[in-house]
């Protein structure tokens, strides 16, 4: 019998998506600058967007990291489309510098010409090919297996993530009257509203990013010169030279290559260097040939003003994410249905950026700072409130004290010249090792000084219970006793005289320890403290320490001086440790005993 369809059903028959298998592993070897973009790490480091002009519908693609194929990112198409390539690169950064323009809320309202305006196109025939780019960047899907980076928890993920780069909602402005009023424009008929993926956002507003400038990116015609320039100014971080291996960075690009092409896909790297060089982003190269071409290494040079320029880009972007984040509640921008997730996020980093927020009383602190005469400088207030933004407080601090300590007779001039040449760092890295000594002496003899009242709290609440069980009546007093005996002799696994007399030597400690473990009479509630990966306090972290003191030098018959050896040890051992459980402490003993 052929079954009926219903009206409204459709079926939709997909083509197979055929995915491409690469492996990419190389085990074996006032907006002062409105144009500067902050990329993401993962963008940066990974090929997001394919550098193949001759991609296929259908096609996704696999990149491997590592021989044991557990590390790999996959990129996969809607069904009938092709991946994201240098097109779709170009509408992302382009993206990013709007969404600085939009306060860096991650959901907000752009136009197709607004797009098109920073990507430097104007010709129509670009409309098209532009809402193609952003639906493709909509609909390709990102599977990360141990590769996402997130500064969020500072390292890779180890699940699995699918994500896309980002969502788009077409909006018809006949339809929203508030997007209308604010587009005046009659030509503009249709607005999108592009939410940033969580995880690229994430990175883009706090820490796990690199700042570019946007025009740069986008002028660079080749997207290999522009990938191969994102990622040497990553890793060289502020050093004017680097070296690679040919086989890096093809496969980090990535390109195609075999062992008989590979010398023309090492000439695609020379042209994408000649054309940095061209640029003036980059001072010089040198390909050097160690016998095959696969065993080649690139050298790149750069120059005291790429660096210059680099810091100052970092500098006035971070400057600007500041003053973002103070004038949140003044911001005059339209915003998108989901903008409350953005503003609490941006709320958050407000907070954790308080060390960049200028105030009066910070400024009159760094003033105090300085040499005899700094308080009659009248524009040194509103120099030191932008050094702040920029620097933060803390440096600013160390600054003033170094400004002070060479006592210059102009103080503004050479509080400008310090900054701009980075003369206190010597002196700044001195003053956090000395914190850092001081703020480890204190964490120390906190931790010491925790173990020492929960022994003494440990030792009184026994004699409490000792004193408590001699004053109950005989016959309970030998009942428990008894209890007590039968389970010392199933330990011991024997009744005899030897065993009776080592049960009388240790009698009244082996009774506190039954009742404690039994919770018997007790006036106050003894908390048992279970084996768990939870968070402890400082009191929890010292009554663990003695706690399991006793019970390892009762184990291994140590004596007094190498159980306190034991635990000072292990309280030393858990300075630094951000989160100590119960598993952490116990796991520091194994690792001391091993060492007494």
């Amino acid at each position: 019998m052929k079954k009926k369809k219903l009206l409204f059903e459709e079926t939709i028959e997909h083509e197979t998506v055929e995915t491409l298998e690469e492996n990419l592993s190389i085990e074996n070897l006032e907006i002062n600058n409105p144009n500067l973009v902050r990329i993401d790490m993962n963008v940066i480091e990974f090929p997001l967007f394919s550098k193949n002009n001759h991609r296929k519908k259908n096609q996704a693609i696999k990149y491997y990291f590592n021989n044991n194929r557990n590390t790999y990112i996959k990129i996969e198409p809607v069904v009938g489309d092709y991946i994201p390539g240098d097109f779709e690169e170009k509408i992302f950064i382009g993206l990013l510098k709007i969404m600085k323009k939009k306060g860096f809320l991650q959901s907000f309202y752009v136009s197709s010409s607004e797009i098109l305006n920073e990507l430097g196109l104007e010709n129509k025939i670009y409309y098209k090919k532009l809402k193609q780019g952003l639906l493709r960047l909509s609909k390709t899907s990102y599977e990360f297996k141990n590769t996402l980076y997130a500064n969020k928890v500072n390292s890779i993920l180890e699940e699995t993530i699918s994500t896309k780069m980002l969502d788009i909602k077409i909006i018809e402005l006949s339809k929203d009257q508030k997007l209308k009023e604010y587009y005046r424009d009659n030509r503009i008929k249709e607005v999108y509203e592009i939410n940033i993926s969580k995880y690229f956002y994430e990175n883009i507003i706090r820490k796990g990013y690199m700042v570019y400038d946007a025009n740069i990116l986008l002028d660079i015609n080749s997207s290999v010169s522009r990938t191969i320039y994102m990622l040497i100014n990553k890793l060289r971080f502020t050093k004017l030279y680097l070296r690679l291996p040919v086989l890096y960075l093809i496969k980090r690009i990535p390109l195609k290559f075999d062992n008989k092409n590979i010398s023309r896909t090492v000439n695609i790297l020379e042209n994408a260097c000649k054309n940095l060089m061209i640029n003036d982003l980059l001072e010089g190269y040198n390909l050097i040939r160690n016998g095959s071409w696969k065993d080649s290494e690139l050298e790149f040079y750069f120059s005291e003003s790429h660096n210059k320029i680099k810091q100052l880009q970092f500098y006035d972007d971070k400057n600007h994410f500041i003053k973002v984040l103070n004038n949140l509640e003044n911001e005059d921008l339209i915003i998108s249905s989901t903008e409350e997730n953005s503003l609490a996020t941006l709320e958050e980093l407000k907070n954790e950026n308080s060390n960049f927020i200028s105030s009066e009383e910070k400024i009159l602190k760094i003033i105090e700072l300085l040499p005899k005469g700094a308080k009659d400088l009248k524009t040194l207030p509103k120099f030191i409130s932008s050094t702040i933004e920029i620097y933060g407080f803390d440096r600013m601090l160390l600054v003033g004290e170094y400004v002070k300590l060479k006592n210059p007779k102009s103080i503004l001039s050479y509080l400008k010249k310090t900054l701009e040449n980075n003369w206190a760092d010597e002196f700044i890295l001195e003053k956090e090792k000395e914190k850092e000594k001081k703020d480890i002496q204190i964490k120390k003899s906190e931790i010491l000084e925790e173990t020492n009242e929960a022994k003494k709290k440990t030792d009184n609440e026994r004699i409490d219970i000792l004193l408590q069980f001699e004053e109950l009546p005989n016959e309970k007093k030998i009942e428990i006793e008894e209890l007590v005996y039968r389970e010392y002799i199933k330990k011991a696994g024997i009744e005899s005289k030897y065993v009776k007399m080592a049960f009388d030597n240790g009698k009244e400690s082996l009774i506190v320890d039954y009742i404690l473990e039994n919770n018997i009479f007790l006036e106050k509630e003894v908390k048992k403290i279970e084996i768990s990966g939870d968070k402890l306090s400082k009191s929890e972290i010292g009554q663990l320490i003695q706690k399991n003191g006793e019970q390892i030098s009762l184990i291994y018959g140590l004596d007094e001086l190498k159980e306190l050896q034991l635990k000072m040890k292990v309280a030393e051992s858990l300075l630094g440790e951000e989160i100590i459980t119960e598993l952490l402490i116990l796991k520091k003993f194994q690792e001391v005993l091993k060492k007494l």
